[in-house]
């Protein structure tokens, strides 16, 4: 039973991480494209991101 119980969570810990992989990589792909077409907007995000983390 308890084998059973680990196996399942293993296999939903998978899935979560190739989800959230997946995910990251899409977003990651938006980004550069986004990049590519407005740099400067892509600065002014990345300058607002700092000033709110700072």
């Amino acid at each position: 039973m308890c084998l059973v119980l680990g196996l399942r969570s293993l296999q939903v810990q998978v899935l979560w991480g190739r989800l959230t992989y997946s995910r990251f990589q899409n977003m990651y792909g938006l980004v550069v494209s986004w990049q590519k077409n407005e740099p400067f907007l892509f600065h002014l995000v990345i300058v607002f991101q700092q000033l709110l983390l700072s």
